[in-house]
């Protein structure tokens, strides 16, 4: 059986907190990026099971987004785009934007099925 591998990105933000953007990232194991005062972040493996740690001392869980999303200028939108692959078995892919009001869309790319549908009923999966 082959490993799911993935690579996720974000485009660059304007922060109010450069510094609580980098611990945030340093947090949750993703890489923080910086280009002409503005943040990001590089990830090679950013599944769902990784957008929310366990704060122990604190006996809660702290969910990335919730966390990023705070951090936010006004104006500002984090996009984050994801993709990944089993061998060849299958392709995944997303990407998410949210801003500083907790507002936010996802998009999937398994989500051509429903718009293939209303093209014709007869296609294939392109995963086995």
């Amino acid at each position: 059986m082959a490993n799911y591998d993935e690579f996720v990105r974000s485009n660059y933000v304007k922060v109010t907190d450069v510094a609580a953007w980098s611990d945030l990232c340093d947090m949750f194991d993703v890489e923080s990026i910086e280009d002409d005062g503005r943040c990001g972040f590089l990830a090679e493996e950013f599944q769902e099971t990784i957008l929310i740690e366990r704060d122990h001392a604190a006996d809660e869980e702290r969910n990335f987004f919730d966390e990023a999303e705070d951090l936010l200028c006004d104006g500002e939108v984090l996009i984050v785009m994801g993709s990944g692959r089993e061998a060849d078995r299958y392709v995944a892919g997303w990407a998410y934007a949210c801003n500083n009001h907790h507002e936010s869309r996802l998009v999937k790319l398994s989500a051509i099925y429903d718009l293939a549908e209303e093209l014709g009923t007869d296609f294939t999966f392109a995963e086995y």
